[in-house]
């Protein structure tokens, strides 16, 4: 009965061009990100604290390093507001079609 229910709406919740415009802005924030790691400083600040406790930041500093760096910001702030969106979305939407009142 769960996984009826559940299937059923990511059925509606895919089905809605705002999931995919919201799966978008994910993406282009990662990205950049990444290209601020990239052509910025924003490397030599987890160099420095690498060195200052003694590690070798050549060993230490790789994809997943970088891809830790990019998910914490984004799961931070981007994340709520994704959150927030979808939520809303599907309130509205059950109000619209009237069964929101057989919940209260």
């Amino acid at each position: 009965m769960f996984l009826r229910q559940l299937q059923h709406e990511l059925w509606k919740l895919f089905g809605k061009k705002r999931t995919y415009i919201g799966f978008g802005v994910f993406l282009v924030a990662q990205a950049a990100i990444i290209l601020l790691f990239r052509y910025t400083r924003a490397t030599q600040a987890i160099r420095r604290a690498l060195e200052g406790g003694g590690y070798p930041a050549a060993e230490f500093i790789t994809a997943g390093t970088i891809a830790t760096q990019v998910v914490i910001p984004v799961a931070f702030l981007l994340l709520p507001l994704y959150v927030a969106l979808v939520g809303g979305d599907l309130v509205a939407k059950e109000a619209e079609d009237g069964t929101l009142r057989t919940y209260f």
